[in-house]
């Protein structure tokens, strides 16, 4: 077919031809460069649930069944215990409570993080907090401090809003 058109593309059927070609790629194509991908797997309220959130999520969910399951655990029990569905359940569960707690302008102070931060017993060396200690748990767990502090921040605003319900 393509030695045809390389011989006659001089004749105006197959020029014709070609043009029908490259405006149905021009205006239809197979997307354009900037199109942003769909990486949410859920949307709550207009937010969305990143494949990354939900991949985090799953891999705590896994974490905590591989504490109560040991190496009983498997990928037929993870299925059975719908783990996936349990992941989603929980963001979506946690994108709610984040939206009715800036709904109801819920704030944890920098006073209350910190706090919060220095009774972790896992921080503590000889029963007070260190830093170095923080910062060693945090990098096995692979965490850097920003990141977990958000994710602290975030639990205690959710924790707020469920002790007012």
């Amino acid at each position: 077919m393509l030695g045809y058109l390389r011989e006659n593309t001089g004749n105006w059927i197959i020029k014709i031809f070609l043009f029908i070609i490259v405006i149905v790629f021009v205006f239809l194509g197979v997307g354009s460069m900037n199109s942003k991908r769909n990486n949410s797997v859920a949307t709550v309220n207009d937010d969305p649930i990143t494949i990354n959130e939900f991949q985090d999520a799953y891999k705590l969910v896994v974490d905590r069944m591989r504490e109560r399951f040991g190496e009983n655990l498997n990928d037929d029990l993870l299925k059975a215990l719908n783990v996936k569905q349990q992941a989603l359940n929980n963001l979506i569960e946690q994108k709610l409570v984040a939206n009715e707690a800036e709904r109801l302008k819920i704030v944890v102070t920098d006073k209350e993080l910190t706090e919060a931060l220095m009774s972790i017993k896992a921080f503590q060396k000889e029963g007070v907090f260190n830093l170095e200690q923080y910062k060693r748990v945090l990098g096995f767990n692979s965490l850097n401090p920003e990141i977990f502090e958000v994710r602290q921040r975030a639990a205690m605003k959710e924790s707020k809003v469920r002790d007012m319900v």
